[in-house]
């Protein structure tokens, strides 16, 4: 009892030491604030015709999302890539599919070096009018799919039938467009230290 009173009172201690002011709460993060209490009414899907019909020579898996089609008119469609890694992980990306504003902001050291090289041991095992799979087999003993759900559009990983990772399953998706900021009206524009204009 008294090693757990001690290890309990090690732990507060560690809690307090930590600079609260390091750590960006929602009320600081412009996007959190924006969209926390929202419910996305606009659902994205995945366009059958982006589909690939061959295996990529880079490995990169391509589709496109189209917005619900009230949304058509305001928001474009985003570009969805799937990359199997050699590692045995998967690097599924969403972004902007015209990049006709200044690219956004993306860390290149997150990952160590190799880290992002392609995985060829992968195949197509299902391609229909709802569903898109992708089966893994680098690194690990067991093969890893990709499923693609695509209406609406979320995306489960797993193995063995065991969703390791699931993207989008409760159909919340929500993907905030570069904003201009002279058409930002002002009850929304965050603080100049976090406008929302940089490192999304």
């Amino acid at each position: 009892k008294l090693i757990s009173f001690i290890l309990v009172s090690c732990l507060l201690a560690l809690a307090r030491s930590v600079d609260q002011s390091k750590f960006r709460t929602c009320s600081k993060t412009g996007f959190c604030r924006r969209h926390r209490n929202k419910s996305p009414t606009n659902k994205y899907s995945v366009a059958k015709e982006s589909i690939p019909s061959v295996k990529p020579s880079d490995s990169v898996y391509n589709f496109q999302l189209l917005p619900s089609i009230d949304f058509r008119a305001s928001h474009p469609p985003l570009h969805l890539s799937i990359k199997p890694l050699a590692t045995g992980a998967v690097q599924i990306r969403v972004n902007e599919e015209a990049r006709k504003v200044q690219p956004r902001w993306e860390s290149d050291d997150i990952l160590i070096d190799g880290a992002l090289f392609p995985c060829q041991e992968c195949q197509v095992t299902k391609s229909s009018d709802d569903q898109w799979s992708l089966q893994i087999d680098c690194a690990t003993g067991t093969p890893t799919v990709v499923n693609l759900n695509l209406s609406p559009f979320s995306i489960s990983i797993e193995q063995e039938s065991e969703p390791l990772v699931t993207i989008n399953s409760h159909n919340l998706f929500h993907f905030e467009h570069r904003r201009d900021r002279n058409n930002v009206p002002a009850a929304t524009t965050a603080p100049a230290s976090d406008s929302g204009y940089h490192h999304k």
